[in-house]
């Protein structure tokens, strides 16, 4: 059996399918554009076309500053973690080991602090 070869598109042809193309997409933002004016303030389109409260991220609540006798502490990203450091001849004592970071979270620590004790000291009782 033999085939016929299959004719190629002409350049007109494919510029007419690219335009049908580019005016498929333009009627199809046209009425997106009429649904989104259809959403009350405060509220966008979702994908089938329902209106829905839009997210609002929370306001940011800072952490208040550790304070840490005979050590210290650096805020990383944007005061979210507070790493934890003690002067010479101290050592970090934590609840927790080997935890010498807290994070802030919704303005509380997600830990208690660490203390600095003496050297070969064993973790203060609060």
């Amino acid at each position: 059996m033999r085939q016929t070869p299959k004719k190629s598109k002409t350049f007109f042809e494919l510029i007419f399918g690219l335009l049908v193309f580019q005016l498929s997409l333009y009627s199809c933002d046209q009425s997106l554009h009429k649904a989104k004016d259809k959403c009350p303030e405060g509220q966008a389109l979702d994908l089938n076309g329902n209106c829905i409260k839009k997210f609002v991220l929370p306001q940011r609540k800072d952490c208040p500053h550790p304070d840490i006798r005979f050590g210290g502490y650096e805020l990383e990203f944007g005061g979210r973690i507070a790493k934890f450091w003690c002067e010479e001849s101290w050592t970090l004592a934590t609840q927790t080991s080997g935890q010498n970071h807290a994070t802030c979270k919704l303005g509380i620590w997600d830990r208690p602090f660490p203390s600095c004790v003496k050297s070969g000291n064993s973790i203060p009782q609060t």
